[in-house]
């Protein structure tokens, strides 16, 4: 049975880091110990924009999963919490990252408005941003139905 992965990729997320290193550029450091502020600072930036700027989604035959670049933060939802899966499309004041929104429950996004929202058992929602909907709605139905049957 063919897995299905896809790592949506934001070039957007890589605007702060090109910023801060702009800002490093031209406004040197007048001393050591400022030039090692703004190293950290650009250290962390870096890490920080790297950590966000991938979002990659993946369902397999036990259940649909999702994490960022690095592995962490991320998710996962059994087939067997699953009730209902949706092809939807956020808004620019839901915005991108990882956050609580009123409409799409729980959205983990990297770039772009369309999304599959997965409705759990319980109600909740979690919606997974992603340039790859219907190949992920498709998958998530295609593995549910055939856990459901085993």
């Amino acid at each position: 049975m063919q897995l299905y992965e896809h790592r949506q990729i934001s070039p957007w997320m890589l605007l702060p880091l090109v910023v801060v290193v702009v800002a490093f550029a031209l406004f040197g450091a007048a001393n050591p110990a400022d030039a090692f502020a703004k190293l950290v600072a650009l250290i962390v930036v870096a890490l920080i924009t790297l950590m966000f700027c991938t979002l990659t989604t993946h369902v397999d035959a036990q259940r649909l999963s999702w994490w960022f670049t690095f592995g962490l933060p991320g998710g996962e939802i059994p087939y067997s919490n699953i009730a209902d899966v949706e092809l939807t499309r956020t808004s620019l004041l839901e915005g991108w990252g990882i956050h609580w929104t009123f409409g799409h429950g729980w959205l983990w996004n990297v770039a772009g408005f369309n999304a599959v929202t997965i409705t759990k058992r319980d109600g909740s929602k979690t919606t997974l941003g992603t340039d790859d909907t219907q190949s992920l709605y498709d998958a998530i139905a295609r593995f549910r139905t055939q856990a459901q049957r085993a």
